[in-house]
């Protein structure tokens, strides 16, 4: 069970793109809790630690264990790609500012069928296209199709996560865009550098982890 449980764990920890320590620090567990069971020398996280690990890697404590096939229980099947379709309910386009609910209307708008959203529950999903370069530097380009786990304002978000931002100028329309979050600020970091400058957290609101890209192809992305 434990060459499973270590299996699983480091799968959580790449899915995620976070080290060992990172998890840690998420989970509050002592330094080096995690990367000690992952390389044998602690045998089991029976101590109390399972759950904080499991929260860290964002999954439930079985899925660790071995026992549930997803990691959260409620999740699609894989293979189910019916029930892993999203919506996509708008555009994200750097400097490009819109009346709310002006450029798309989520119900006329394509599903798409990505992946990772196996990993979550449909309900906490959205997919939206990306426009433009502002993200090419983050591996994001124009045309793709990103899926964004959304969260609370403020919640769950930590250096280095890339999220959709939005900001509201002084007659109410709005700007999405894709950013970094480092040192205190969203940043683009575009192909082009220092083209788009940063935004200060406290200017925009965050709507949502990004957690797949797909670059997408056919008329949809004109």
């Amino acid at each position: 069970m434990n060459d499973l449980m270590r299996e699983r764990v480091q799968e959580r920890l790449d899915f995620l793109g976070i080290k060992p320590a990172e998890a840690e620090r998420r989970g509050n567990l002592r330094t080096g809790y995690i990367r000690e069971f992952l390389i044998g020398k602690k045998s089991s996280m029976r101590d109390g630690g399972l759950d904080r690990a499991a929260a860290a890697l964002e999954c439930d404590p079985e899925y660790l264990l071995g026992h549930q096939d997803t990691p959260r229980k409620d999740d699609a099947p894989v293979g189910d790609r019916a029930a892993a379709s999203i919506r996509i309910v708008g555009t994200i386009e750097s400097g490009a500012w819109r009346e709310p609910g002006a450029a798309e209307v989520a119900g006329e708008m394509p599903l798409v069928a990505i992946a990772p959203s196996l990993q979550f529950l449909p309900k906490s999903l959205a997919a939206y296209w990306v426009r433009g370069d502002h993200a090419a530097g983050l591996g994001i380009p124009n045309g793709s199709a990103v899926t964004v786990l959304l969260k609370a304002e403020g919640s769950g978000y930590h250096e280095g996560d890339v999220v959709v931002a939005q900001r509201t100028n002084a007659i109410g329309d709005i700007e999405l865009s894709i950013r970094l979050i480092a040192a205190g600020e969203l940043q683009a970091r575009p192909a082009v550098p220092n083209s788009i400058p940063p935004v200060s957290i406290d200017e925009a609101q965050i709507i949502g982890l990004v957690v797949s890209a797909t670059k997408m192809f056919g008329p949809a992305l004109s």
